[in-house]
């Protein structure tokens, strides 16, 4: 999804558009080129506003761009947390 037609409507003085790419392997857009309108902070997380062909719009945390990121899950023999601390946080969000 190239939007290089829109990059002249939708920046500001304020923010200036810039296009990027998802590089978070779960996510929907994975390996897509979007473009970036604006970005915020909420509750400690950093997310950049995307702006859809169709003139929609959605975010997306910004670590999802990060192409230094390692994505890969690994199994090891040990688990790195206990079904306790596992428990906590479904009970968190539920």
């Amino acid at each position: 999804m190239c939007c290089h037609r829109l990059r002249s409507r939708v920046h500001n003085a304020g923010f200036l558009a810039f296009e990027s790419k998802v590089t978070y392997p779960f996510h929907p857009l994975v390996d897509q080129t979007v473009l970036v309108t604006g970005s915020h902070e909420h509750e400690g997380v950093h997310y950049l506003l995307i702006r859809q062909v169709h003139g929609g719009s959605f975010q997306i945390p910004a670590w999802m761009f990060d192409r230094k990121r390692d994505f890969r899950c690994v199994l090891t023999p040990v688990p790195h947390r206990t079904a306790d601390s596992i428990g906590r946080g479904i009970r968190l969000y539920s």
